[in-house]
């Protein structure tokens, strides 16, 4: 069974330079354009199984996209929601999924590279290590084994205006028990073996993008109150390593 790439993109999206298709590497692509009155022209956009045109916010299009394709839910063994500013390439992204089904992750994302921006020290590559466990992932980019995603789209759509602030701290309460395990036993965690870029500024409450679509605080503080957790007692860890020589 297939995998699923989803990406809310804009028109300054990085997938539009992937020199490779993703169809040659074993997943579909799932395009959601919110850059209204822009059509992209690149080959993996115009292979791609999905592609919808409409303005918001990455979670909010997320969630429309399962309430206008219920059977995809079922149709993937995991899904990767990767923001549309990562630097990558289709066959880093078939090898990163393919160690989330060998080493049977239920919640997981690739390590950023060393010289990326970044929000959390635990989402870094270490290099020399297969991965690295830890208590939850970042929204930035991360993908759902089909089981945890069918009791996670409940915490999408509830993510006000889809901004998805918070949405770490519900993972790592309703998902996680510990040593990097999620309830139904597969693993969380960062995938290092694979390298990912992200070279632009991070969007900090001055973004004009929450202007436009709410205050991320309140995102998060509706998302607390929801699922009942405190996100200044949640620090994001790293529980083990897995070195790939061992």
């Amino acid at each position: 069974m297939k995998n699923l790439v989803i990406i809310a993109a804009g028109k300054t999206s990085e997938h539009q330079k992937w020199s490779q298709n993703h169809l040659d590497h074993g997943f579909d692509l799932c395009i959601l354009n919110y850059s209204e009155g822009f059509t992209f022209n690149d080959k993996n956009t115009l292979s791609a199984r999905y592609l919808s045109t409409k303005a918001g916010m990455k979670f909010k299009l997320i969630a429309e996209f399962y309430e206008n394709n219920p059977d995809a839910i079922n149709d993937y063994e995991y899904v990767f929601m990767m923001d549309d500013d990562i630097e990558t390439n289709p066959s880093e992204i078939q090898k990163f999924f393919e160690v989330c089904e060998q080493d049977q992750f239920d919640l997981a994302q690739p390590g950023l590279s060393l010289t990326s921006t970044y929000t959390y020290l635990p989402t870094r590559k270490i290099k020399g290590a297969k991965y690295h466990l830890t208590n939850m992932v970042e929204i930035m980019m991360p993908c759902f084994s089909k089981r945890l995603l069918k009791e996670t789209l409940v915490d999408i759509k509830a993510a006000k205006n889809g901004i998805g602030w918070g949405l770490e701290g519900v993972w790592n309460k309703k998902f996680h028990t510990s040593n990097g395990t999620s309830k139904f036993g597969g693993k969380i965690g960062v995938i290092d073996c694979v390298e990912f870029g992200h070279y632009r500024s991070l969007g900090g409450t001055e973004s004009k993008i929450y202007e436009k679509f709410g205050s991320p605080w309140e995102a998060l503080a509706e998302q607390e109150a929801r699922v009942g957790f405190k996100w200044s007692n949640m620090p994001f860890i790293t529980e083990s390593i897995k070195w790939n020589n061992l």
